[in-house]
């Protein structure tokens, strides 16, 4: 079984809104599934966006690649 692994970072600075916007502010991975969290500032106040991406390998090309768009059984919680 997969094990899950979580990483969060904090970021007080007063460094360029768009460079921070492009940093997650958490990650947590299983198997081949990632998801990132990123902090964002609006006009309606700040926003979180969430990023998840599948690796996975091609058995044609036999190469590692990596999808945005995983499928039902690749987000399914392990019992």
């Amino acid at each position: 079984m997969a094990q899950s692994q979580a990483a969060v970072r904090s970021d007080d600075s007063d460094s360029d809104q768009s460079s921070r916007a492009a940093r997650p502010v958490a990650t947590s991975k299983q198997g081949g599934v990632e998801v990132s969290v990123s902090r964002n500032s609006g006009e309606k106040g700040e926003l979180c966006n969430t990023t998840i991406r599948n690796s996975y390998k091609d058995d044609k090309s036999d190469e590692w690649k990596e999808t945005r768009s995983p499928g039902p059984t690749d987000l399914a919680v392990p019992s």
